[in-house]
This record gives C-alpha cells, sequence and structure tokens, in this order.
C-alpha cells in the first residue's frame, strides 16, 4: 500500500509464464566404446549427438572411472566439460593410457567414461567402456531413451 497525493493506492501487478515441454525436441547424447592395445597411448571416445542443434550450445560433462583398470596406474583420470558449438555432431575424448606391460599383461583392464549434466540436449547413452583387446566390447543398445542403462559387465576365462 502506498499514498499519492494523500490518496491510498493499492497495486497488484501480475504477469503470466508458459513453460512449453520441449525435452523431445533435444537432441541426445552417445559415446561410444573403444578398444585398445595397451601401448596405443590414447583412448579416444567419441561423443555424438543425434542431431545438430541449430540455436543453442549443448554442454555435457565427462569423467573417468575405474573398473579393473586403475587412474593413475593404468589410465590417466581425466574429467571435462564438451561443449558442441549449434552445427557440430561429434567430439571426442583422449584418454592418456599408461603402458604398463609386464606388470598386468595377462590381466583384463577395463575402464569406464561416463557424461553427466547435459545442457541442450539428453544423455542417451551415457556410459562407455575401454577393454583390452583381448575382449570384444559389449554389444550396444541404442534407444532414444533417455534411461540410464545398467553398468557393463566384462568376463574372462582362463585357459
Amino acid at each position: 500500500m502506498g499514498r499519492t497525493g494523500g490518496n491510498n493506492v493499492n497495486a497488484t501487478v501480475g504477469g503470466q509464464a508458459t513453460i512449453v515441454d520441449n525435452d523431445s525436441n533435444l537432441p541426445s547424447i552417445r559415446i561410444d566404446d573403444v578398444v585398445l592395445d595397451e601401448s596405443g597411448g590414447n583412448a579416444v571416445f567419441t561423443v555424438s549427438l543425434s542431431r545438430a542443434s541449430v540455436l543453442h550450445t549443448v554442454t555435457v560433462n565427462y569423467a573417468t572411472g575405474n573398473d579393473t583398470a586403475t587412474a593413475g596406474t593404468d589410465f590417466t583420470n581425466t574429467t571435462g566439460t564438451l561443449t558442441f558449438a549449434p552445427g557440430v555432431t561429434s567430439m571426442t575424448i583422449s584418454v592418456p593410457i599408461t603402458n604398463d606391460a609386464g606388470v598386468d599383461a595377462a590381466a583384463l583392464e577395463t575402464f569406464f567414461v561416463n557424461l553427466t549434466n547435459a545442457a541442450n540436449a539428453v544423455i542417451a547413452d551415457g556410459r562407455a567402456s575401454a577393454p583390452s583387446p583381448t575382449t570384444t566390447p559389449p554389444a550396444r543398445r541404442r534407444s532414444s531413451s533417455a534411461t540410464p542403462r545398467p553398468p557393463k559387465a566384462t568376463t574372462s576365462s582362463t585357459p
């Protein structure tokens, strides 16, 4: 309540906002598995958008995670953010590999790269693995669903 020229003035100012659910119109993000040789230097993961974003920059965070391979011993822990400018549909993440041949040469070593916190896109496939060359990557499930998939299991047999 305010006073203007001796008169009481009551004012209500209102506005309306409409939120349009456009999640289904957002591009989806996927990351591909790689198979590598321990002496290969780097594991290079390709991260792709289902389609280019025309108006908006798309970002997604990434971080490596241990499985049977250990950060600091078998690979370099790597984190960051990918930024897809409008029109860009593919980027890569490079993870340095430590060649410790002879120490665990017979061991099956696998690590993960996980995608999180996407902006202007939805994560359809947010985990990739880098198994040793003695295995093949698990079959990829391709889905337009943003539901995270369960962790991948890797097995090996000994003669």
